[in-house]
């Protein structure tokens, strides 16, 4: 058999019925689909789609029909790769994969990840400060700094951001934390509690790394986004039972509150997206409650927005 003979070209220009147009279609949406997958599975969260998702949502709240579910932003990359074979027209199915799954790869390119800035220390000597009155909180907040030094959770992805090389890696967090009081922007010190009633499945690194748990927080008034978990700088502990999971950190603001919005995602629980008004001179508690859920957090996404 000759070099070329396997692309099956049988039929002239002009003799392609509606039934092979619709083929070269549908090969097209399927090449789609298959870069979606190859690039979902090797950048997880740091995946293109999501910042697809977030642009498609934008125009879309510009035409006032809301934010987009995930699996409609899908449906619509699908139509692009089905119409690009009508423009490029491919005149075999392998041909017609091909342009669809290229069509992605370039707008990828141009769809650069997105994680989210990791989380800031909080402003230890402001909590210090405000919660003098207090003995119980006081010492409760020493407890969270105790751990923070002494925990074995200090080469975890949690704490990736606050321990930097050094010969005293645990008070290489604290010259940050004094910085902000010298700082004239204005800092909200928040608290973030996520109630688990089922614990986790796995220990929080490994699920961090396997995709099974994220965390979104965005400031609406600034527009910054930031990662929860990951390469966070905030004090992040959990539970002794792992039924609860406690975030101290501080997030710049523009005025004297702020509204947070947070998507918090853990395998075994529903998506949750919850908002939050942050005010300034007080320590802010958030307390965010994951329900139960024996639904895959593939299915789940699909069915969620992303517009942060």
């Amino acid at each position: 058999m000759s070099y070329g003979e396997r692309k099956g070209v049988s039929k002239l220009p002009g003799d392609y019925n509606f039934a092979d147009l619709v083929g070269f279609g549908l090969a097209g949406a399927l090449g789609i689909v298959f870069a979606i997958m190859a690039d979902m599975q090797q950048s997880d969260d740091a995946s293109a789609l999501f910042t697809i998702s977030r642009w498609f949502s934008y125009v879309s709240e510009m035409i006032g029909i809301g934010a987009l579910p995930l699996y409609i932003v899908i449906l619509i990359l699908m139509a692009i790769g089905a119409g690009a074979v009508y423009y490029f027209q491919p005149v075999t199915l392998q041909g017609a994969f091909a342009q669809g799954f290229g069509v992605l790869a370039a707008v990828m390119t141009i769809a650069p990840s997105d994680l989210g800035t990791p989380l800031e220390a909080p402003d230890m000597p402001t909590i210090i400060e405000e919660t003098e009155a207090s003995a119980g909180a006081q010492a409760r907040f020493a407890g969270y700094v105790g751990d923070l030094e002494g925990s074995a959770m200090r080469d975890s992805l949690f704490q990736e951001a606050v321990y930097t090389s050094g010969s005293n890696t645990a008070a290489a967090a604290r010259p940050r934390a004094v910085a902000f009081q010298s700082n004239e922007e204005v800092r909200f010190n928040l608290t973030i509690e996520i109630m688990l009633p089922n614990g986790l499945k796995e220990n929080p690194d490994t699920m961090i790394r396997r995709g099974t748990m994220r965390g979104k927080l965005r400031n609406d008034d600034t527009g910054q986004t930031y990662n929860v978990f990951r390469n966070s700088g905030a004090i992040i502990r959990t539970s002794s039972n792992n039924d609860r999971m406690t975030i101290m950190t501080s997030v710049p603001g523009a005025g004297n509150s702020a509204d947070l919005r947070a998507r918090i995602e853990i395998d075994g629980y529903s998506i949750n997206l919850e908002s939050f008004t942050a005010n300034t001179g007080r320590n802010n508690s958030w307390r965010i409650s994951m329900t139960p859920s024996s639904t895959p957090l593939f299915m789940q996404r699909l069915n969620q927005s992303y517009d942060f």
